[in-house]
């Protein structure tokens, strides 16, 4: 899951390919990417995860 800076754009395709030349393992070349307009924070500005991962399990994201 990423957030853009604004203006700028991010799509999946190519990507795997990428990382691959780039040398990145395996296990961390990403499987899908779910491009969102903000992530769930805390006033403090720290992602809250628990939130993330709720939102994976009910099909939100």
């Amino acid at each position: 899951m990423v957030v853009p800076k604004p203006g700028r754009y991010l799509d999946f395709t190519g990507m795997p390919e990428f990382l691959k030349a780039q040398k990145v393992a395996i296990q961390s070349i990403l499987k899908r990417l779910v491009v969102r307009d903000v992530m769930p924070a805390t006033p403090a500005g720290k992602i809250q995860k628990f939130k993330l991962r709720d939102m994976l399990s009910d099909g939100v994201i």
